[in-house]
C-alpha cells in the first residue's frame, strides 16, 4: 500500500471535507484510506480513527459531518466482499473504522463474522507492504469488533439474536485455540453463557493454562468485582486439579493485580498491596493441594544446598539444579529466590553464547542441560549481556576473589 502520489493526503482531504462533507464525498476518501493512499498519515497519528477524527474536528458542521461518515461507512461496509483476498492493511484499516464507529447496519455483524471464517482459508494470499498494523492479529481484531456489537447478552426478542447466537457459536470454537482460548472463556464468562464454576473452564485451563491470564483480567473488572472471591475460588481450583503449571500462572496473574493466595488457619485469603485481604473459601481438598504444591516448591529451593556440593563431580547433581531452575523461572520471584540462594554459596548462572552456565565458588564452570527457551528466559529476566565467555569468567574471577577479601578481613577482625 503506498501513498507516494498522495504526499500530503491529510490536507486535501481537510480542504475538501471541510467544504463538502456529504456522503459521497466521504465515501471517496474512506476508499482512498482503504487502497492505502493515506498510509503515511495513519502511521503518523497512529490509527485510521485518529485520522478520521482530525477532520471531523477542522469540519464546518460536524453533526453533519458525521452523519455523512457514518452514512459513508455503511456504504463501505454493505459493498464489502471478505471472501476477497485483500491486503493485511486493507483488512486491519476496514476492522479498526468497524470497531471504533460501529456503523448501524445489517451488514456489519454479519460480514464480520463471514470474514472470520474466510481469514482460515486465505492461507498465504493476503499480502502486505509492511504498513498500517500489517502485524497485527487480524483473527483477535474481528473478535474484538464483534464484542463491541455484543456487550451483552442478547434474548430471543432482540432482532440481532440469530446474530449473536452466531457469535456465541464462534467463541465456543475458539475454546479449544491455543491463541484464543482465554479471550473466548472470558468473553462467554462475560455474556453469562457459562459460568466460572464449570467443567467448560476446568477444562480449558487444564489444556491451556495461560488462558487464566484474560480469565482472570476479566474478573478484576469493576463491573464483576462482586463476586470476586466466589469466581477467583472455582479458577484456582480448576488450576489445582490441571496440575503446578496452571497454579503457577494464577499465582502470577493474581500478583499483576497485587494479589496473593495465603493459607491461613483452616482457611484461604487473597491479600493485597494497597487493599484488605479477601477470604477464598476454598474446599478442603483444595487447602491441602496448595499446601503440598507451596511445600513442595521450598524444598526444591532447599534442596539446592546439597546439589551445590555435588555439581562439581556429579552431572546427576548439575541435572537437577538445572530442573529446580526451569521450574523456578515458571513462577513469579522464584528466579529471584534461585540466584539468591545460589549466591549464598558463591555460585551463580550466567547466560553464554546462548546456554546457560553454572560457575561454582571454586571457578569451576559447567554447562546446564535446559531448554533454549529456558536459556534465553534466564537472560530476558536478569539482562545479561551476552559476552565472549572468557571475559565472563574473568568477571567471575575478580568477584570470587573480592569476596574472599571480605571474608578475610571480617575473618581478621
Amino acid at each position: 500500500m503506498e501513498d507516494s502520489e498522495n504526499p500530503d493526503g491529510l490536507a486535501a482531504a481537510k480542504v475538501l471535507l471541510k467544504t463538502d462533507p456529504s456522503a459521497d464525498s466521504w465515501e471517496i476518501e474512506l476508499r482512498r484510506v482503504l487502497r492505502g493512499e493515506r498510509e503515511s498519515d495513519l502511521l503518523r497519528l497512529g490509527s485510521v480513527d485518529e485520522y478520521v477524527d482530525k477532520i471531523l474536528d477542522l469540519s464546518v458542521d460536524r453533526p453533519v459531518a458525521e452523519q455523512s461518515f457514518q452514512k459513508a461507512l455503511r456504504r463501505v461496509v454493505r459493498t464489502w466482499q471478505p471472501e476477497n483476498p485483500e491486503s493485511k492493511e486493507y483488512f486491519a484499516c476496514l476492522l479498526d473504522l468497524i470497531g471504533a464507529y460501529t456503523p448501524d447496519s445489517p451488514y456489519a455483524i454479519p460480514k464480520v463474522l463471514y470474514f472470520l471464517d474466510c481469514l482460515s482459508r486465505y492461507g498465504e494470499r493476503l499480502k502486505s507492504s509492511s504498513g498500517y498494523e500489517a502485524h497485527s492479529d487480524l483473527y483477535r481484531k474481528a473478535l474484538v469488533v464483534l464484542e463491541k456489537y455484543f456487550p451483552r447478552a442478547l434474548n430471543h426478542a432482540d432482532g440481532e439474536f440469530l446474530d449473536f447466537k452466531a457469535y456465541v457459536s464462534v467463541l465456543e470454537k475458539n475454546l479449544a485455540s491455543q491463541l484464543y482460548g482465554g479471550y473466548a472463556a472470558a468473553r462467554l464468562i462475560d455474556l453469562r453463557v457459562v459460568e466460572p464454576k464449570d467443567q467448560t473452564i476446568g477444562s480449558l485451563i487444564r489444556e491451556n493454562p495461560d488462558s487464566q491470564r484474560e480469565i482472570i483480567s476479566l474478573l478484576f473488572a469493576s463491573e464483576r468485582q462482586v463476586w470476586l472471591s466466589r469466581d477467583l475460588k472455582h479458577i484456582i481450583e480448576h488450576a489445582l486439579n490441571a496440575g503446578d503449571e496452571a497454579v503457577i500462572v494464577f499465582e502470577q496473574v493474581l500478583r499483576v493485580f497485587g494479589g496473593k493466595l495465603e493459607l491461613k488457619g483452616q482457611g484461604a485469603a487473597v491479600s493485597f498491596d494497597h487493599h484488605a485481604p479477601m477470604f477464598v473459601n476454598l474446599s478442603s481438598e483444595a487447602m491441602v493441594k496448595y499446601a503440598t504444591f507451596t511445600q513442595r516448591r521450598k524444598m526444591n529451593l532447599d534442596r539446592l544446598a546439597g546439589l551445590l556440593t555435588a555439581a562439581k563431580e556429579q552431572a546427576q547433581a548439575q541435572a537437577e539444579i538445572a530442573e529446580i531452575l526451569e521450574l523456578c523461572l515458571t513462577y513469579g520471584s522464584g528466579a529471584a529466590r534461585f540466584k539468591q540462594e545460589l549466591s549464598k554459596f558463591g555460585a551463580e548462572v550466567l547466560y553464554v553464547n546462548g546456554v546457560l552456565k553454572l560457575y561454582l565458588h571454586d571457578r569451576s564452570c559447567h554447562r546446564l542441560q535446559t531448554s533454549k527457551e529456558t536459556a534465553f528466559k534466564y537472560y530476558m529476566i536478569w539482562s545479561i549481556d551476552e559476552r565472549p565467555e572468557e571475559e565472563i569468567k574473568n568477571e567471575i574471577r575478580e568477584i570470587i576473589n573480592v569476596k574472599r577479601a571480605e571474608a578475610a578481613r571480617a575473618a581478621a577482625a
